[in-house]
């Protein structure tokens, strides 16, 4: 019986063809189920939100809220004070503060990158107001 030993560097080539052919009909099955989810799916123009006035306006907002996204700090802190305990409030309000942060500096940057064209998609009246003096400080 003739026995012939493979070398390492082709059983590691045959071993990741495997694991790549595997992955790939994987992501394949995957991605047909996600058309299919999709393509079903229509949005009602009503849950798209009111345009705003103008483009312009967009635009200032999101100038507005990449400048003063650092207020979302103070005003988590105060609030969380007021509300939660005046201890506790310290720590919880300047990690919720941290996040808005970053959030409203997210969302003022895609309103300016989008030219003020993001309808009020990313905007809650009362859980992400579109200006930090509309939410709540006390």
């Amino acid at each position: 019986m003739l026995h012939m030993e493979i070398p390492m560097n082709y059983r590691l080539l045959l071993v990741s063809a495997c694991v790549v052919a595997a992955m790939s009909s994987a992501l394949a099955a995957n991605a047909e189920q996600r058309v299919a989810a999709t393509a079903t799916t229509v949005v009602p123009a009503a849950q798209l939100g009111e345009p705003t006035t103008s483009p312009a306006e967009g635009i200032g907002r999101g100038f507005f809220n990449m400048c003063c996204c650092w207020l979302e700090l103070p005003r988590n802190i105060v609030y969380d004070n007021v509300r939660v305990c005046p201890v506790a409030g310290v720590f919880t309000g300047a990690a919720k503060g941290a996040f808005y942060t970053v959030a409203r500096g997210l969302v003022g940057t895609a309103d300016v990158v989008t030219l003020g064209l993001t309808r009020n998609l990313m905007y809650d009246e009362k859980a992400f107001p579109e200006y930090i003096w509309d939410a709540p400080w006390y």
